[in-house]
């Protein structure tokens, strides 16, 4: 596997935009390097945030290495499956729907893997408290990044539906400024609200984590299996309403949410490769299709017609 450690013009953007010198609205756009096709954007509504949102193809199979700035990182992943880093020893592996806080308590470094042919469309906002105009903010800030720790992100539907419009291409820049500043306090309430959860689920040992952590995988490599709530507590250990709270607590959503957006995002990527609506609805553990043709809509913006047959290019269909 290619290995390459080095700053990319894009970060070398990025961290200048979350000082201070980009202290107005700006945006800037950059097409894909040797190792991604597809486009990244850099976007800062205003001091306090400092946004980056790719929608990339990996071309080669690498790995690069980066210096993430001291602060608070917010991953959101929309579409496909990636790696948004490692951090330590522990990677931070996102599906779509799925959210994840990096608190940075020193500058750290952050190894990203790219896996040839994988699609993934994602949103990185970067705070930095010192940046921070309210005092009472800046403070919960500070207290958050004074160690380095994963914590999992409960995003909910408003945040993915503002994430999806960053990557609007709006001529107006104030609605562009508006739809970012919406984006970006709305992350803030999450990542706020996910980490007083995370210090409050001391309940989830570390026995249950790694329980957890084989579960979530299981899902993920057999999601046609017939699953049930039940029948996963029963394979975990734990009853049914343990499990439900402790899997929410660590991968910020139930078992059985995790495992509808695994089962959608296979019968995406069954549709691209020809599979009829019916078929992939099934795959998705739908009875009936129309249930499912509004499911898709919901979560990807187009129908499923709209996909299939069409392999994954990085770019999102209108609806």
């Amino acid at each position: 596997m290619n290995k390459q450690s080095y700053k990319s013009e894009q970060l070398r953007e990025f961290e200048r935009l979350c000082g201070n010198e980009a202290s107005t609205f700006s945006r800037i756009e950059q097409p894909g390097d040797e190792l991604v096709e597809g486009s990244i954007t850099y976007l800062k509504p205003s001091n306090d945030v400092s946004l980056c949102f790719s929608n990339t193809v990996s071309i080669v199979n690498a790995q690069r290495f980066n210096l993430m700035p001291r602060g608070i990182w917010i991953a959101l992943a929309l579409e496909g499956r990636g790696t948004a880093g490692c951090i330590g020893h522990e990677d931070v592996d996102l599906s779509a729907g799925q959210g994840v806080i990096l608190s940075v308590a020193e500058a750290e470094d952050l190894m990203k893997q790219y896996r040839k042919g994988e699609h993934f469309k994602c949103v990185f906002a970067h705070i930095d408290p010192s940046n921070l105009a309210d005092d009472m903010v800046a403070s919960r800030f500070t207290e958050l990044c004074k160690e380095t720790r994963i914590i999992p992100l409960s995003c909910g539907p408003r945040l993915q539906a503002q994430a999806f419009d960053l990557f609007d291409s709006y001529e107006e820049p104030v609605i562009q400024k508006l739809n970012a500043e919406a984006f970006a306090a709305n992350a803030m309430i999450a990542a706020l609200s996910s980490a007083w959860d995370d210090k409050n689920a001391e309940r989830v040992y570390q026995s249950d984590a790694l329980k957890l952590r084989e579960l979530r995988d299981f899902l993920i490599e057999y999601p046609g299996q017939q699953h049930t709530l039940a029948s996963l507590a029963a394979q975990s250990g734990m009853c049914t309403t343990s499990l439900r709270i402790k899997f929410q607590t660590v991968f910020g959503q139930s078992p059985i949410a995790f495992l509808r957006d695994v089962r959608m995002e296979e019968a995406r990527l069954g549709l691209e490769r020809g599979l009829s609506v019916s078929e992939a609805a099934r795959m998705a553990g739908f009875r009936h299709q129309n249930n499912f043709s509004r499911a898709y809509r919901g979560r990807y913006g187009v129908a499923p017609t709209s996909n299939r047959g069409k392999k994954a290019t990085g770019e999102r269909n209108e609806p």
